[in-house]
């Protein structure tokens, strides 16, 4: 209802910038591929095919003007959105990731891969990637994703997800360490933002990430999704600031941002 109430709104904006045929037949296509995508999981239709689509071509058409526009003189002032604004924003991301944390885990972790990079970051010590057990009873601790070899217990998965987890964990923090990159992600996705178009970008950007359902769910548990998404926007982050640095600082920039995109080789290589 939504998305047919704003195509009916830019309907006459369609019209007299030719863009009517376009944008119907990539819609065309784009709600296709989402009836056959159904086919094969149809289970999953609304939340991984359906609302993502519909929510992304309501904000396209809502945005559309901006593409329009032949002066800035017809731009209207963007509000203006301050520091307190964003800690607000940023602290109520908090909240509602360790709410959304505590109701879908709690105390446990709920899936195989939760369970595999938490027995890893136990295992996790100076010089010391696996656990060795005793061959009469290595049977009691397989499972998925986890083998046995030479007396030693090995995960599927890179390090450094589970060292991460190890650190939080010496911290005291484990439970709460996918809240904390979240929230932190929230906070890196303003400065973005901000780097890119202004405040107001960079509050509706953050804004937008903190409501996303894959973010919310990514974040609720123990997986590595949360490590990947806060080093890869501080690393985006550093590598747009280091355009206005000079010097040492900007070769700074430059290598702790290569150091986070290495982490991240380390944490999902794959994806």
């Amino acid at each position: 209802l939504t998305l047919a109430l704003v195509a009916f709104m830019r309907l006459r904006l369609l019209r007299e910038s030719k863009l009517l045929v376009p944008v119907a037949v990539c819609m065309a296509l784009n709600f296709a591929f989402v009836a056959v995508a159904t086919t094969v999981s149809p289970n999953e239709f609304l939340t991984d095919e359906l609302f993502p689509t519909i929510s992304g071509w309501c904000a396209a058409l809502v945005i559309l003007p901006e593409f329009n526009r032949t002066s800035d003189a017809t731009t209207p002032a963007l509000p203006s959105f301050g520091t307190r604004h964003v800690v607000a924003l940023v602290a109520v991301a908090f909240i509602i990731l360790a709410v959304t944390h505590q109701l879908a885990v709690g105390r446990f972790a709920i899936i195989s891969d939760e369970a595999t990079y938490l027995a890893q970051s136990r295992w996790i010590s100076p010089g010391h990637l696996t656990w060795e057990v005793d061959p009469a009873i290595s049977r009691f601790f397989l499972m998925r994703k986890i083998d046995y070899l030479n007396g030693h217990l090995y995960v599927m998965y890179p390090p450094g997800w589970p060292a991460l987890l190890a650190l939080f964990r010496m911290g005291g923090l484990e439970w709460w360490s996918n809240v904390i990159l979240g929230t932190a992600s929230v906070a890196m996705m303003w400065f973005v933002g901000k780097r890119i178009g202004g405040e107001f970008v960079g509050f509706i950007a953050a804004l937008l990430l903190g409501c996303s359902q894959y973010f919310l769910n990514y974040h609720a548990g123990y997986m590595s999704h949360g490590a990947t998404m806060a080093a890869l926007l501080a690393a985006t982050w550093l590598l747009l600031s280091a355009e206005a640095a000079h010097g040492w600082k900007r070769v700074a920039w430059w290598v702790i941002a290569g150091a986070l995109l290495t982490y991240v080789v380390t944490v999902r290589p794959l994806t």
